[in-house]
């Protein structure tokens, strides 16, 4: 995690400060230990649209899966990454560097490691040219809005990503 700090700071020349990150954490203990039986069954949504949000988080509730979601390039970054089975980005919003965050994370882990990345567009703006340039960055596929949950399905299974039992997830 420091390592992407250092990087950011390099790539920005801001200064950043690592928040603890809560929702991965065991709250009963008195050191910051990674709850491991929240491992890959969490995916991470950087966005900052709340009715996309809402959708987004009830489909993969829908199928089992715990949502973060954090609204900005600055905290996406803070987190560690490597406790999610997926990240979605939404590209084109104006506190997001989508290209930025997949840089990153694809200079610490290879796209045959998890987390997989998706990127996530309009119609209009899922252009081969758009697509192209998330593929080179490291994203491992792109998925469409509006979400349909048998699309959802299909491009976790192809990313090898299992999916939890259904009702297991549920948010506070």
């Amino acid at each position: 995690m420091l390592a992407l700090t250092n990087k950011l700071q390099k790539t920005s020349g801001r200064s950043l400060t690592l928040l603890p990150t809560e929702c991965l954490l065991n709250k009963h203990s008195t050191s910051h230990t990674i709850d491991t039986s929240a491992l890959h069954s969490r995916i991470l949504l950087i966005d900052d649209n709340v009715s996309l949000i809402d959708n987004h988080r009830r489909l993969f509730n829908t199928l089992g899966f715990f949502v973060d979601v954090v609204g900005s390039t600055i905290e996406a970054l803070q987190l560690p990454f490597r406790q999610y089975a997926a990240i979605l980005i939404r590209d084109k919003l104006p506190a997001i560097n989508a290209f930025l965050i997949i840089r990153i994370i694809r200079a610490d882990l290879s796209k045959k490691e998890f987390p997989k990345i998706f990127s996530i567009c309009k119609k209009k703006e899922c252009s081969i040219e758009n697509l192209a340039y998330y593929f080179a960055f490291g994203a491992n596929d792109f998925l469409q809005l509006p979400l349909k949950l048998p699309v959802l399905q299909r491009k976790l299974k192809l990313s090898d990503i299992t999916i939890p039992q259904k009702g297991v997830a549920h948010e506070k």
